[in-house]
């Protein structure tokens, strides 16, 4: 749950006991009138759960269960609304304009950081890609490059890797991983979340030679070793939907990925957990 909503009583009781069912709507509702729409799902989704468990529903019970299921469509429905996205995803989208937002950041200045977001001339434009380009040659240095995302995006990887086709690899994928390990909705719907992915050179397998600079940054597996140039894009995305597989536009924009990050533990963890369950 988000600081916003575990903080409230209704939140604590759910802890004490789990299958306090007027608890986890309480807490949905509460939530909900923050604009977090990813926690007041995820709590009116248990209490739905719960009542499903019973045996039999009163009358009283099956008006709730109508009322939860209408309350998660309008809570869906709200998450790319621009009078009530939540405080995270009206930063990602500022940060993926670069846009300087006020401080500090809470629920409180959210209606300030809309409207910044909001009269800001790149807003509502699609966000630039930001790639992490390793050059196969370890005497050319790893920089970053940004490009404007249009229809020729494609031809402008293409040039930078200094190819024709080009294949793509995920590295990692925070929704993915979540369905892998057994989540239901994966990161859960109202949630934004990021996956790591590589460009190349669909013939570089053949005809590059091996970037050991690349394959050591990234964790490349030993039987999936990394050749030729390689661009490294992460992206954020919004869940609007419970389905595993993403709309394009759950996009929310791309964030800058440098050397330092790919030296990090965090990295590292990240990509073992991704290998431990089967990914490349």
């Amino acid at each position: 749950m988000a600081t916003v909503c575990s903080e409230l009583i209704d939140y604590q009781a759910t802890l004490i006991d789990p299958k306090y069912i007027k608890g986890w709507h309480r807490l949905g509702t509460a939530c909900e009138a923050v604009n977090d729409h990813a926690d007041s799902i995820e709590a009116w989704e248990k209490a739905l759960g719960l009542l499903s468990d019973l045996p039999s529903l009163t009358a009283e019970q099956k008006q709730q269960k109508a009322r939860w299921e209408y309350d998660i469509n309008t809570a869906t429905s709200r998450i790319l609304d621009p009078e009530h996205i939540s405080l995270e995803t009206a930063i990602a989208m500022a940060n993926a304009h670069d846009i300087n937002i006020p401080l500090p950041h809470t629920y409180d200045r959210l209606p300030e950081i809309i409207m910044t977001y909001r009269r800001h001339p790149k807003a509502g434009e699609d966000p630039p890609l930001h790639l992490l380009v390793i050059p196969e040659s370890v005497r050319q240095p790893i920089h970053q490059v940004t490009i404007p995302k249009d229809d020729t995006i494609q031809t402008k990887i293409s040039a930078l890797i200094g190819c024709e086709y080009t294949d793509s690899v995920v590295l990692h994928s925070e929704d993915q991983v979540a369905y892998k390990i057994g989540k239901r909705n994966g990161v859960g719907v109202g949630r934004l979340h990021r996956s790591y992915e590589v460009f190349m050179d669909d013939m570089a397998l053949s005809q590059r030679r091996r970037n050991e600079r690349a394959s050591t940054l990234l964790h490349a597996t030993a039987d999936q070793p990394l050749h030729g140039p390689i661009l490294l894009m992460r992206s954020v995305f919004i869940k609007t939907h419970p389905d595993q597989f993403g709309r394009s536009t759950d996009i929310i924009g791309w964030e800058r990925v440098d050397e330092s990050y790919l030296k990090s533990p965090e990295w590292r963890a990240l990509r073992m957990e991704w290998i431990g369950l089967g990914g490349a």
